[in-house]
C-alpha cells in the first residue's frame, strides 16, 4: 500500500552527501551546514545536478521549501535550476516529465523566479515573478504549495526568510505524480563556487512499500515478449525465464519512458500455437521493493499471409424470391481454409 506519512528533509548538518543523494557528487560540499558546488575542475560552460528519490503525488497537498543564495549576478550561463518533481532523475539533457524552478538565467531586469512545467525536451511556464527580483546576488526562501486539484502556489522571501510574498498561481495537472527531487547548476568556470542551498522540505513524501507486478506478457516476435509492470521497474537483479526449453532472458530493455513496459529477449524461438509460462523473478521498483516471483501464461501466434485458395466462395443465393425451403434473403458464403 502507499502511505502518506513522510518528509523528505535535509538541512545538510550531515556531511554525508551520499545518505541521501545522487548524481555528481564529487561537485559539491557541505560547508558551514550548507550545500555549495565545489567545481575546481570546472572550464567552459557546465551544468552539475544532484538529485534525490522523493516520490510525490496529487494524492494530498504538497509542500516544497528551500533556500537558496547565488554569490553573482544570473545569466544566460549562470542560473539555478530546482527540479521539484520529475519522472527520471533531472540531469542536463532536460528529457524528463515533470515541474521545476529556475531561478534567473534571462539576464539584468528581467531576471525572475520562473516555474516550468517539463515534457520531454520541451518546457511551458507557469509562473513568473516579479522580474529583476533575483538579477544580483540573489538570496532568497522559496515555498511552492500544489494542492491536490493541481493548483501551484509560488511563494518568495527575497531576503532568505520566511515572511513569503504570493509571486503567482497556477493550474497544471498534467502530471500527478513523480519519482525525484533535484538541484542543478548551470555555470561557467568563474561561478563554480557560487551556489549554495539549505533547509530543504519535502512534505508529504508517497512512502512506496508495494512490490511491482506483472500486468501482462505478450510475443512480440519469434523469441521476444513484451511484458507490462504495473509501475516503474529496475532489472539489474531481476531473472526471466520460459518453460518448455526456451531458457533464460538474455537481453532487456525498455520500451516506454517510464519504464514499466519491457522487452525481453531469449536466444530459442517460440513455437508457433505452443502456450508457455513466463516466470519473472527479483523485479524491483524504484523503491526498492521487490516482486520474488510472479508466472504468468502466454501463446505465440506466428501471423501468415494468405496464400491463393485459403478462402473460398462455396455459395452465392442472388434471388431468393420466391423462397423455396430456403430464408428469403439473399446471401454468400465462404469458407475460411
Amino acid at each position: 500500500s502507499m502511505a502518506l506519512s513522510a518528509q523528505f528533509r535535509d538541512d545538510f548538518t550531515d556531511i554525508d552527501l551520499a545518505d541521501f543523494w545522487q548524481g555528481d557528487r564529487n561537485v559539491f560540499r557541505i560547508v558551514d551546514g550548507r550545500l555549495q558546488l565545489n567545481d575546481m575542475t570546472a572550464s567552459g560552460s557546465r551544468t552539475s545536478t544532484l538529485y534525490a528519490l522523493a516520490p510525490t503525488s496529487t494524492q494530498a497537498t504538497t509542500r516544497w521549501q528551500i533556500q537558496v543564495e547565488n554569490t553573482f549576478s544570473p545569466s544566460t550561463s549562470n542560473y539555478t535550476r530546482i527540479y521539484l518533481a520529475t519522472d527520471r532523475p533531472p540531469t542536463a539533457a532536460d528529457n524528463f516529465n515533470g515541474y521545476y524552478l529556475q531561478v534567473g538565467g534571462i539576464s539584468g531586469d528581467q531576471d525572475a523566479l520562473e516555474l516550468y512545467r517539463q515534457d520531454g525536451a520541451s518546457r511551458s511556464l507557469l509562473i513568473r515573478g516579479a522580474a529583476g527580483a533575483v538579477s544580483a546576488n540573489p538570496k532568497l526562501s522559496i515555498l511552492v504549495v500544489r494542492s491536490p486539484s493541481g493548483t501551484w502556489t509560488l511563494e518568495t522571501d527575497y531576503t532568505g526568510g520566511e515572511d513569503y510574498d504570493v509571486q503567482g498561481m497556477a493550474t497544471d495537472f498534467t502530471y500527478p505524480e513523480a519519482q525525484y527531487f533535484g538541484l542543478g547548476c548551470v555555470y561557467t568556470s568563474t561561478r563554480s563556487d557560487a551556489f549554495f542551498f539549505d533547509n530543504i522540505l519535502i512534505d508529504p513524501i508517497i512512502v512506496d512499500d508495494t512490490p511491482p507486478t506483472v500486468r501482462s506478457v505478450s510475443a512480440e516476435g519469434p523469441a521476444s515478449l513484451r511484458v507490462q509492470f504495473s509501475e516503474a521497474v529496475q532489472l539489474d537483479a531481476a531473472v526471466f525465464s520460459v518453460d518448455q526449453g526456451i531458457g533464460t532472458a538474455t537481453a532487456t530493455r525498455p520500451l516506454m519512458n517510464d519504464a514499466s513496459t519491457w522487452l525481453i529477449d531469449f536466444d530459442n524461438p517460440f513455437t508457433n500455437f505452443v502456450e508457455y509460462r513466463l516466470t519473472a523473478t527479483a523485479v524491483d521498483d524504484l523503491s526498492g521493493n521487490r516482486l520474488s516471483s510472479q508466472t504468468l501464461p502466454f501463446i505465440y501466434i506466428l501471423p501468415e499471409a494468405p496464400l491463393p485458395g485459403d478462402l473460398v466462395l462455396t455459395e452465392i443465393f442472388p434471388d431468393p424470391t420466391p423462397p423455396v425451403g430456403l430464408p428469403d434473403f439473399e446471401y454468400v458464403e465462404l469458407w475460411n481454409r
